[in-house]
């Protein structure tokens, strides 16, 4: 009965939480144009990045998400020596709990990189996206369905009724400011480049209630910041990063580090070696979970993988098992990225 009644509350949380915050990964760094749109085309001519992510399974049932994006430099005719203009195209999907709430967007996004320095560059983007919501109510049970001895799926809900879709047009901005620096190379490993950003989407609030009730999207800010400092003479590369979220009345702030360790440098002059690298470290998202992640790298291809270690009052009902999480990156080497340098 305890145990019924834990697994009652978590889903009340949850459904507040979903309405609350836009559904984000851990591995934030392996979203970059949904976190922010001026990142479009920011580390090389192309990017492919899938992700996947199994939530709550130990607790409810499971909440998934996935996401596919591209993005990438736009022709030399769009390019200059001041700066250049790039693009990006996303899908995003995530289908959560019993009632199989799902959520599908489509988002386009232009952002234009400016060369304000040797080693400095400043980029802005804007985003526009179609969302679709949809619910499935025929797997719901209510209070007033059982008739005092057992379930009876023939008796009114009681419930308001709700529409089984919506959908809207979103909007979103952002800016960027990046400066690299320093070899990229197993020999002198003095790189130096650090990002620091910020984003406004759901400008206009749009409204997204199954139940015409009125409720509206509130709007987010999402701050972010990543650095890759290499440690000079040896293989090692320290990789801080952190993002936060403003949505309405909730917050959240994801925090930490990767160490990344070369393997193997990849030739620059018969194309036959691919660099291979690994990266382990952890994130803590504050009062919430503690994300251990490990990322491999061979050639222009990175496989990530983390797990929520689920820290907060939920753990009651989750014994600590929150969500494991998978990203697949591929990026277009250039000869200013053949190094093997990648943003964690």
């Amino acid at each position: 009965m305890q145990r019924h009644f834990t697994l009652i509350i978590l889903s009340i949380i949850l459904h507040v939480n979903s309405n609350a915050q836009d559904i984000h990964f851990s591995m934030f760094n392996f979203t970059p144009v949904f976190n922010n749109p001026s990142t479009a085309g920011s580390e090389s001519n192309h990017r492919v990045i899938l992700n996947y992510r199994n939530q709550w399974k130990s607790v409810s049932a499971p909440y998934n998400t996935g996401s596919v994006s591209y993005d990438g430099l736009m022709g030399k005719g769009f390019s200059s020596e001041t700066g250049k203009l790039a693009f990006g195209l996303g899908v995003f999907s995530d289908k959560a709990g019993q009632s199989e709430m799902s959520t599908l967007q489509a988002a386009g996004s232009v952002a234009y990189h400016l060369n304000v320095g040797e080693n400095s560059t400043l980029s802005a983007g804007l985003q526009a996206s179609f969302v679709s919501r949809s619910l499935n109510t025929s797997n719901l049970t209510w209070g007033n369905q059982y008739d005092g001895y057992a379930y009876d799926p023939s008796l009114p809900s009681g419930e308001l009724g709700s529409d089984d879709k919506v959908s809207f047009a979103d909007f979103g901005a952002g800016i960027t400011y990046a400066f690299d620096k320093g070899e990229r190379y197993m020999t002198g490993n003095d790189q130096l480049s650090y990002r620091v950003g910020v984003a406004y989407f759901h400008p206009h609030k749009p409204e997204y209630s199954f139940f015409g009730t009125g409720e509206r999207l509130a709007s987010k800010m999402v701050m972010h910041g990543d650095m890759m400092l290499g440690i000079p003479n040896t293989n090692l590369t320290l990789a801080p990063s952190f993002i936060y979220f403003q949505q309405g009345s909730q917050n959240e702030v994801n925090v930490g580090t990767l160490f990344r360790y070369v393997l193997e440098t990849q030739s620059n002059y018969t194309g036959f070696e691919k660099g291979k690298a690994i990266g382990i470290g952890a994130h803590y998202r504050l009062g919430d979970a503690f994300i251990p992640s490990l990322v491999a790298e061979i050639g222009p291809y990175s496989l990530g993988i983390s797990y929520d270690i689920n820290l907060s009052d939920l753990e009651a009902a989750s014994s600590k098992r929150g969500g494991m999480e998978v990203a697949i990156r591929y990026i277009a080497q250039t000869k200013k990225n053949s190094g093997g340098s990648r943003r964690y």
